[in-house]
């Protein structure tokens, strides 16, 4: 109880029989010690249909070309669940995928490239978080962290002609 009121976010606590509590900026979570020490980093890629649907990673993902600019503001229109894209910038070789070794990408309103896993870290999202987050990308730049930001290089403007949604 007292490591769960006082610890530190990235403090580990062990509890013995090879499970920890680990603190966040969200909170404790449970862990055994292979999620603890593990730095492997998932293979899978999938190819998103331009337009399209498919299910991946535990979600049901829909890709549509727009015939003209959602009613509203965008920044309302846009969620952590569906982002809209310049489609000519974005390229129709979407993949996702979950986080590699080296990962960077330049989030919407931001110059220069970030480290992804700085990225997460500013955000608090523990490494449970940071290994089941889904990214796309198009080709190898990442468009989208998805349920966060998206990437400056496929953002929306006023030259944009041609509009993608990914929900």
């Amino acid at each position: 109880v007292e490591f769960i009121r006082e610890a530190q976010t990235g403090q580990a606590y062990d509890l013995g029989d090879a499970y920890y509590l680990r603190s966040g900026r969200g909170g404790v979570e449970l862990l055994h010690r292979r999620e603890l020490e593990s730095n492997t980093y998932d293979a899978i890629v999938i190819r998103l249909p331009v337009p399209g649907e498919l299910s991946a990673f535990g979600a049901r993902w829909t890709v549509r070309l727009l015939d003209s600019p959602p009613p509203g503001l965008l920044e309302v229109y846009c969620n952590a669940t569906r982002q809209v894209f310049d489609a000519d910038a974005l390229g129709d070789d979407l993949r996702l995928r979950r986080r590699r070794p080296g990962d960077r990408f330049t989030p919407l309103g931001m110059e220069g490239t970030k480290k992804l896993n700085d990225y997460y870290a500013e955000r608090g999202l523990t490494p449970r978080q940071r290994k089941q987050a889904v990214l796309l990308v198009s080709g190898d730049r990442i468009a989208w962290v998805v349920g966060h930001a998206p990437a400056a290089f496929a953002a929306v403007t006023p030259e944009t002609t041609r509009l993608l949604e990914v929900e």
